[in-house]
């Protein structure tokens, strides 16, 4: 974000080719931080072309294109390699789209009923089930299809199903709650006198996130106004959003957007207390009231999750975690209090 700023500020090629390089890099690591990549033509069409033309726009943004492409290709071609199949970084996303729309996906959960929730179990017959159903052996790129056009199935059989789910997610989205994927990270605070404070799991409150959310999409609104300034911010933070939609939301996924979320937190605290000092207190208690219904949405049970529930799944990993170790009297422990 803050290199595509320099961009706007100074679009010079380098900046550009720079930019490139940095989101191809952040789509090894996260790939569906790509879809910022296509979306970026609004800001490119909008906001550069004022600066540059029509044309040399449209350059930087092909050069700055190229740029993420040629740091993606040396994975594209280690998996060819090793595999004989063209999968650009990753081939799993089928399944997980098929885990985020199938018709008793819950929008949370990384598991699908009648499959192997282990996370190798679960590879397995994502694998061995497209192989069956289609009568062949499969490449792993194949497998992905196989599970998208599944899904496009029951999204369209069941196209009300869809959008209530979508709906689902979003809240799931902005609720402070961190939902554990391969890792529930409030586990953590049994070791961390650092931590303990910094992550609270709720009662009152989701701390960081129950606060940080609610503050932020009345951020957002506020800050609209000046739309043009914070384009860049819309953009990223809306694709990489939608993608989470598509899919299924976890902590661990969601963790990318933290940093865009608390920018505009900090606005809405600050529009607040021009409010205030200002003395517009009917602004003053729209505010309020807004961020008091999204606080509680932020900050209820969205999940139905029991305390115990989620600390004998706490238990039993740290019971396995130790048995791997060798250390089977406390191991032992940790299963009976599990």
């Amino acid at each position: 974000v803050w290199q595509l700023y320099r961009c706007q500020e100074r679009p010079t090629w380098g900046n550009f080719i720079l930019a490139g390089v940095i989101l191809g890099l952040a789509g090894i690591t996260r790939p569906n931080i790509l879809l910022l990549g296509p979306v970026l033509i609004i800001w490119i069409l909008i906001l550069i072309r004022r600066k540059l033309g029509m044309k040399q726009a449209l350059l930087r943004y092909v050069v700055m294109g190229a740029a993420s492409f040629l740091m993606v290709l040396p994975v594209t071609l280690r998996n060819y390699a090793v595999s004989g199949d063209f999968v650009f970084i990753a081939w799993q996303g089928g399944y997980n789209f098929f885990i985020g729309n199938n018709r008793e996906a819950n929008g949370w959960s990384a598991t699908v009923p009648g499959i192997d929730i282990t996370w190798e179990g679960g590879y397995q017959q994502s694998i061995q089930l497209a192989e069956a159903a289609s009568g062949r052996t499969l490449d792993r790129s194949e497998v992905s299809d196989f599970w998208y056009d599944m899904a496009w199935k029951e999204i369209s059989a069941q196209p009300g199903h869809f959008a209530k789910l979508f709906i689902k997610k979003f809240r799931l989205f902005i609720n402070g709650y961190e939902i554990p994927n391969n890792q529930n990270i409030y586990m953590v605070r049994m070791f961390s006198p650092l931590i303990r404070p910094l992550l609270v799991p709720g009662n009152a409150v989701y701390f960081p996130y129950g606060i940080v959310a609610p503050l932020a999409l009345i951020g957002i609104a506020l800050s609209l106004r000046h739309w043009r300034r914070y384009l860049l911010l819309y953009l990223v933070l809306g694709s990489y959003t939608f993608t989470l939609l598509l899919f299924f939301i976890c902590a661990r996924f969601r963790q990318p957007v933290l940093p865009l979320m608390i920018l505009f937190a900090v606005f809405a605290l600050w529009e607040g207390a021009k409010f205030i000092r200002s003395r517009r207190y009917k602004a003053v208690g729209v505010f309020a009231l807004v961020l008091a219904l999204l606080f509680l949405e932020s900050n209820h049970n969205v999940l139905g999750l029991t305390e115990n529930e989620v600390q004998s799944e706490d238990w039993f990993v740290l019971g396995t975690a130790y048995l791997e170790q060798g250390d089977e009297e406390v191991a032992l422990r940790y299963y009976r209090s599990a």
